[in-house]
């Protein structure tokens, strides 16, 4: 039943933040109580996260998982005002970032997106598993990327401790110029054969993109990305791409390197 409500019911988008310090009461995606917490975005993994900002304006959330290859949600992509995708050369991927100051830099110069990837005039994917993008940089970094896995994977490894390992970390707009963190949040669903997360994690505005990271004993994977919340029969719900939906083209891109 919840599957069809997401199909039906409007999401919510965290769509490109403008910035600004805007009060938390009510910000869509932070449910129930704000559990994020600030980080020192210099440590790993969160130094391959990083702000994406767009040459028109706004921003988003990004992560490293290559040296040249940033993960983030397609929607960040896209210009409502004039209703079409933004060119790479006008998105900057800047990894580390802390008021002002950043780790590296580099300009986007290629998109890989979903084949049936279509957008709809509110900015938003028909599909919500085709909200991801893969950005190839203009030039690599020497950070250290996030691996990508497959959810099922690491919970097979981990058994039931993976699901109080789960976390989300993303620059919002109410805390634009600071990377924060929610751990401990879980996933309540799986949708559109797995490829959608529904989850509990405090995301908002300017976290489209951001990595849904699952900490395992073998280190920090990325198990998603986020894309906006839901309100399903009364409760307000997170909803992630799963890596499932994009790992495949991660795949062939590293292929076509070697």
């Amino acid at each position: 039943m919840i599957g069809r409500l997401v199909l039906c019911v409007a999401a919510v988008l965290f769509v490109a933040a403008a910035g600004g310090s805007p009060r938390r009461d009510g910000l869509p995606g932070i449910i129930g109580g704000d559990d994020r917490v600030i980080l020192d975005s210099a440590k790993w993994p969160w130094a391959a996260v990083g702000r994406l900002n767009r040459a028109s304006g706004g921003f988003c959330t990004g992560t490293l998982v290559a040296p040249d290859v940033v993960l983030t949600a397609a929607h960040c992509l896209y210009d409502t005002r004039t209703r079409r995708q933004i060119a790479a050369k006008d998105i900057h991927f800047v990894a580390g970032y802390r008021r002002g100051g950043y780790l590296a830099h580099s300009v986007a110069r290629r998109v890989v997106g979903a084949e049936t990837l279509r957008f709809t005039d509110r900015g938003g994917t028909t599909n919500a598993f085709d909200d991801w993008a893969l950005l190839l940089l203009d030039a690599p970094m020497s950070i250290e990327p996030v691996p990508v896995r497959p959810l099922e994977t690491l919970e097979q490894s981990e058994g039931e401790a993976a699901a109080t390992r789960l976390m989300v970390a993303g620059y919002s707009q109410d805390r634009p110029h600071l990377l924060s963190l929610h751990e401990g949040c879980t996933i309540v669903d799986r949708l559109s054969a797995d490829r959608v997360l529904v989850h509990t994690c405090d995301a908002t505005h300017g976290a489209s993109g951001a990595p849904l990271i699952m900490r395992s004993a073998d280190g920090y994977f990325v198990v998603g990305i986020i894309k906006g919340a839901i309100r399903i029969l009364g409760d307000e719900r997170g909803i992630a791409v799963h890596s499932r939906a994009f790992l495949d083209a991660l795949e062939r891109l590293r292929a076509a390197r070697r």
